[in-house]
């Protein structure tokens, strides 16, 4: 079976999991492997507020997240007309911004009572006039997997991220997309290898491609 092989449906991918898990790595992978698609990036780079957060996270925080929540609410609205033409991966949906990343930033008071309701008051909008993916793929690793992939990548903002910090984000992460009403496939990717190993690469793809599946039977023919 190929990705292909779904009746001619095109799809929406979002592919969650904590910093570090691999969710660019495997956005990289299914660009790849699925033709006809297009890849909505997480802008993290693009981000203003981002080092200075890392520095200073109370002063940044609520600003660095904010500027996630609109830059992605902008990106979903593009994604009815592309998927017209054409399949979408998107690295990291919005409901990681606002339920993993801010709400753990507003429980450790990095980001004030009431910046948080505006914040919420703006993704609940969101959340109720934007359109949800067709399938979301979360990426789960322990803390310790992820704080080792983070330093193998050694991205200079992220130097200061530490253990409790991760912990925090998987114990968020899971709690969100326990309650998400929509399809979901999880991956445990302790024990993979999506950047060197062939095999690993094809065991994942395969996943994804059995979900599809599931969600777009073949149509017998009378």
């Amino acid at each position: 079976m190929a990705f292909t092989e779904l009746n001619g449906r095109r799809y929406w991918l979002s592919i969650a999991g904590t910093l570090g898990v691999g969710k660019s790595t495997l956005a990289d992978l299914l660009l790849k492997e699925i033709p006809n698609s297009v890849l909505l990036p997480e802008k993290y780079d693009q981000n203003p507020y981002l080092k200075d957060f890392y520095e200073n996270p109370i002063a940044w925080a609520y600003l660095s997240q904010l500027w996630f929540l609109r830059t992605k609410a902008k990106q979903i609205r593009t994604i009815p007309k592309i998927l017209r033409r054409h399949i979408v991966i998107q690295d990291t949906p919005m409901q990681e911004d606002v339920h993993s990343y801010a709400a753990v930033l507003h429980a450790e008071g990095n980001i004030s009572d009431e910046h948080w309701a505006t914040y919420l008051q703006k993704f609940n909008y969101f959340a109720h006039t934007l359109p949800h993916p067709t399938l979301l793929i979360y990426l789960a690793a322990s803390t310790e997997m992820i704080m080792q992939r983070i330093r193998w990548r050694d991205r200079d903002f992220e130097a200061k991220v530490d253990l409790e910090y991760i912990q925090k984000l998987n114990e968020y992460n899971e709690t969100w997309v326990r309650k998400y009403p929509w399809p979901v496939l999880q991956i445990t990717t302790d024990t993979l290898d999506l950047v060197d190993n062939h095999h690993d690469q094809q065991f994942v793809s395969r996943m994804i491609q059995e979900r599809l599946q599931r969600l777009f039977p073949s149509q017998k023919k009378s």
